[in-house]
């Protein structure tokens, strides 16, 4: 059966795009977040002592509280769940962010939950294998099956990351970066952004000027 899209059916669907041209351990990131040199050097470090042929990964998790800006906007991420070093499962929290006391929070059957802000959380900074597109396309087959007609629908990453785990028992390991990472998502976001560039960037020597050329 042939499936046609106008644009990729959630972030697994434009990962899955990449098989066939990808034939060593590769990274997967946000286009719209700054991770910071320290994160990918951490999971560049990590990636090439991995077997091509074998399936596995890893993702590199940031302490919640340097994830959020101070002016509190809030996202639905899906929050990753660590044990021993090792991701365990994936879950949604929906609008997580900070309060006006400063308290960090996400929302559960429309209830504030408060969190310390010392929890992993992934920012969509990760690496696997090879074999993982086989994954990848095993989960999105079924997925387009059930969704061709809705053109809205999405098959997100953190869905086959949770098949490679679950069904398929490869242990990714949680590598933990000091960093702060930053995002532009909305325009209050544009400012806050250039300036944590200038400021830790530039002027210390850890960034050139002109990042892109």
């Amino acid at each position: 059966m042939l499936f046609i899209a106008i644009k990729p059916w959630g972030t697994g669907h434009a990962v899955l795009m990449a098989a066939g041209k990808v034939n060593s351990p590769f990274a997967v990131i946000n286009g719209d977040d700054f991770y910071g040199s320290q994160s990918f050097k951490l999971l560049f470090d990590h990636l090439v002592k991995l077997d091509s042929s074998v399936l596995n990964g890893c993702l590199i998790g940031y302490r919640l509280k340097n994830t959020l800006f101070d002016h509190g906007i809030c996202v639905t991420w899906h929050m990753y769940i660590f044990s021993e070093n090792y991701l365990e499962k994936v879950t949604e929290r929906t609008h997580i962010g900070k309060g006006l006391d400063d308290g960090i929070f996400y929302t559960e059957n429309d209830k504030e939950v408060r969190i310390d802000g010392e929890e992993l959380v992934s920012m969509n900074l990760v690496g696997f294998t090879p074999p993982f597109f086989d994954v990848l396309k095993a989960g999105f087959e079924r997925f387009a099956k059930a969704n061709a007609s809705n053109l809205k629908a999405e098959y997100y990453l953190p869905d086959a990351v949770t098949q490679m785990i679950s069904q398929l028992s490869v242990k990714m390991p949680v590598l933990e970066t000091p960093e702060m990472t930053y995002g532009v998502t909305y325009a209050e976001d544009k400012p806050i952004v250039k300036e944590m560039l200038a400021k830790n960037g530039a002027k210390n020597g850890i960034y050139p000027k002109k990042l892109w050329v």
